[in-house]
């Protein structure tokens, strides 16, 4: 559980530190979110993915 926190802040603070370096380079806070939303894409994607792949429990 330590681990998976521990992760998510260094992920986290990354994220942080991408989007004021694209925003102070481009000018553009539209530009500085896509990889926000590349990040959601993939996790919606995988997550429908698993979700197909996953046995079917039948009542």
């Amino acid at each position: 559980m330590a681990y998976r926190n521990a992760s998510s802040n260094l992920i986290d603070g990354g994220m942080v530190s991408l989007i004021g370096l694209i925003k102070a380079s481009t000018g553009s806070y539209g530009l500085a979110l896509l990889p926000i939303v590349a990040l959601t894409l993939v996790g919606s994607a995988s997550l429908l993915w698993i979700s197909r792949n996953a046995p079917q429990h039948k009542p």
